[in-house]
């Protein structure tokens, strides 16, 4: 009995002294679980019914962590600095039941555990994702696959010469998966204010989206329905943009945005 005492034992010294000088994404995950367990712990909720689905959205949280911290390539794992990791986790308690955002904070601190994308994680992500809304989520997933996209804005121009812009940016995602609806397309103009605002996104109209013909937002559903109630002697102008990622924004998507976010 003795003998097996002491080789438990020092298999568990031998493990905490490897845990010490070379983390292992099983040791970071438990971690990152007992954060999490210590930071949501105080947080009430009211009635059995929120009790029960907090409890599953936050073991969900802790596997989506220690999944994408097990992913990472042994020779990349370090200890993640609590300056990212304990803001992040802290912000995320609010958001705990929203998929998006929570996809979006284990993807960062996943990111600040592995040494091959630590260098883009920013201490103003875990702000930002908590003033992101789902839409603006998908919104930045499209920035996955590329940096840039064709915009154009439209302004009528009456029979005086009066200008009157429209507010809708008009968007072209035929390069990539659209599954934006109806109302989503109206709100987007925001999400892209929004982002600017953030500093993730610029609205460029000196370089141009290159070998792209602007001409086809004509065929735009936007473009069309309002040529129809134009009043006499009125015309559309079109106003050529693209929008791309700032340096903050590229390192943002690439340390935040994980490969499908959606609710």
């Amino acid at each position: 009995m003795e003998k097996e005492l002491a080789k438990a034992a020092g298999t568990l010294a031998k493990d905490v002294a490897e845990d010490l000088v070379r983390p292992t994404s099983k040791s970071i995950g438990e971690n990152m679980g007992l954060l999490v367990d210590g930071v949501m712990g105080w947080l009430g909720y009211w009635g059995q019914k929120q009790q029960i689905k907090r409890a599953v959205h936050l073991e969900e949280y802790k596997k989506q962590i220690a999944k994408k911290i097990a992913e990472i390539p042994e020779e990349n794992l370090i200890e993640p600095p609590v300056r990212i990791v304990g803001p992040a986790i802290e912000a995320s308690k609010f958001f705990i039941e929203e998929t998006t955002c929570r996809e979006m904070f284990a993807q960062l601190i996943a990111s600040s555990c592995n040494s091959a994308v630590s260098g883009a994680v920013h201490p103003s992500f875990p702000e930002i994702i908590k003033q992101l809304s789902p839409l603006d989520a998908r919104f930045l997933l499209l920035f996955k696959k590329q940096s840039t996209f064709p915009i154009v804005e439209l302004t009528e121009k009456d029979a005086n010469g009066k200008l009157t812009p429209y507010p809708n940016l008009l968007f072209d995602f035929m390069a990539v998966p659209n599954d934006f609806t109806y109302p989503e397309h109206l709100e987007l103009s925001k999400t892209v204010d929004m982002l600017i605002r953030f500093g993730l996104l610029i609205k460029n109209d000196r370089i141009i989206q290159l070998n792209y013909d602007y001409d086809s937002f004509k065929k735009h559903w936007f473009y069309s329905a309002m040529e129809k109630i134009l009043e006499e002697g009125s015309t559309l102008k079109i106003h050529s943009y693209r929008i791309e990622l700032t340096l903050l924004g590229k390192d943002f998507v690439k340390s935040c945005v994980p490969d499908d976010t959606g609710e």
